[in-house]
């Protein structure tokens, strides 16, 4: 298998809307930057479905108690919020030695956000919003747009800021599981991390024929990467992997996007989808 040049790493999107989940985010990205000397661009788009809807639920991003403002009055609430998240950000990358440009838009969060990661290498944000703090398993409806429609990798943050130590790569052999692997690499290479490598073999595909194994272990070695610890697990790939990260005290998820070949999967019932659903870890997807 002949590795394609990697394309050169340049700014990650930040997208962020003030939840915690959604600085925990920033705070792993601001790690990630600085490893791979990125830069960042902070983007907090005004909902214009909240301003605008008379009848949409604004207070709960906003934090407030129910009452009713004029469409002036909560545009401008929540362009105070965006600049206070803003500045928050900027003094963040200031801290960590990280260049960092913000922006302010006013639209559709996720329109607006599949516009500015034209320019990325890479997109990070929370898998949920303001509106759903203490539902873990919830992926929001922004997130899932933009999940469904992004051509670049994905870096979904987690519940904590963990130290990226160790990752769990997922990685099947086939279409963007090489995405993933490179990006596997790229971490290893920069930030000497552990690396666990699981090979999920689903129960409907028989193990009559070893062939499948070994092209995938020669895939691996054919990659360069550094040394790695090899897992084969048989069943449900989510299971697996959500298990597999659990028992090795992994710090990061990374897997492909299983991309069909012009159209995205649709999350909902997808490994990935799964995945999100049941690990508090940052998972990049490739």
């Amino acid at each position: 298998m002949k590795q394609k040049k990697s394309k050169r790493l340049t700014k990650i999107l930040l997208a962020l809307d003030g939840s915690e989940i959604s600085r925990n985010t920033a705070n792993t990205s601001i790690e990630v930057a600085k490893l791979f000397c990125l830069k960042i661009l902070g983007l907090y788009v005004v909902d214009e479905e909240l301003v605008v809807n008379d009848y949409a639920d604004y207070q709960k991003e906003l934090g407030l108690e129910k009452l009713s403002l004029s469409r002036p009055k909560k545009e401008a609430l929540f362009e105070t919020r965006g600049r206070e998240i803003l500045q928050w950000l900027k003094s963040r990358c200031e801290e960590s030695g990280v260049r960092v440009t913000t922006e302010i838009g006013v639209g559709g969060v996720w329109d607006m956000t599949l516009i500015h990661a034209k320019e990325a290498s890479l997109l990070a944000l929370g898998r949920r919003g303001n509106g759903h703090p203490a539902e873990p398993n919830y992926l929001g409806t922004n997130f899932r747009h933009i999940a469904h429609r992004l051509n670049i990798p994905l870096f979904v943050g987690g519940d904590k800021v963990p130290q990226i130590k160790k990752i769990l790569l997922a990685y099947n052999g086939e279409g963007r599981a090489q995405k993933a692997l490179a990006w596997a690499k790229k971490f290893q290479d920069h930030a000497s991390c552990e690396l666990i490598t699981l090979v999920v073999r689903e129960n409907n595909k028989p193990d009559s024929n070893k062939d499948w194994l070994e092209e995938i272990k020669s895939q691996l070695h054919r990659s360069q990467i550094g040394d790695f610890q090899l897992i084969i697990k048989r069943g449900d790939p989510s299971d697996q992997i959500v298990k597999v990260a659990i028992k090795t005290e992994s710090n990061l998820i990374i897997m492909g996007g299983y991309r069909h070949k012009t159209l995205l999967e649709w999350l909902e019932g997808s490994t990935l989808d799964e995945v999100l659903r049941r690990t508090r870890l940052p998972v990049l997807v490739a």
